[in-house]
C-alpha cells in the first residue's frame, strides 16, 4: 500500500506560483545573428535577480525580426531559473 501511495503522490499535479517582474537589459555581445543581453530584474515581491539572455535572431523581414533564446535569472541566494522563449521584435 505504501508503494502505491508513493506512486500516486508522484503523479499529482504540481502547484505553481505566479511570477511577475520588470526587467532591463542591454546587448553586451553580438556576432552575426547571435547575441547576449545582460541586465537586472525586479520581482513583484521585491526580490532582485541578474539576467543573461542568449539569443539568435532571424534576418529582419518587413519591419519585424523573429528571435529565440534562453534566459537565465540568478538570485542573490544563488538560486536560478531558466526558460526558453520565442518572439518577434516590431520596428517602427
Amino acid at each position: 500500500m505504501a508503494v502505491g501511495l508513493g506512486l500516486m503522490a508522484g503523479v499529482a499535479p504540481a502547484q505553481g506560483e505566479e511570477l511577475s517582474w520588470r526587467q532591463s537589459s542591454i546587448r553586451t555581445e553580438a556576432q552575426g545573428l547571435n547575441y547576449v543581453r545582460r541586465g537586472v530584474a525586479m520581482f513583484a515581491n521585491g526580490e532582485p535577480a541578474t539576467l543573461v539572455f542568449r539569443g539568435v535572431s532571424k534576418p529582419p523581414e518587413g519591419g519585424r525580426q523573429a528571435f529565440s533564446g534562453r534566459m537565465l535569472m540568478r538570485f542573490e541566494d544563488g538560486a536560478t531559473f531558466t526558460f526558453d522563449m520565442d518572439g518577434v521584435t516590431q520596428f517602427g
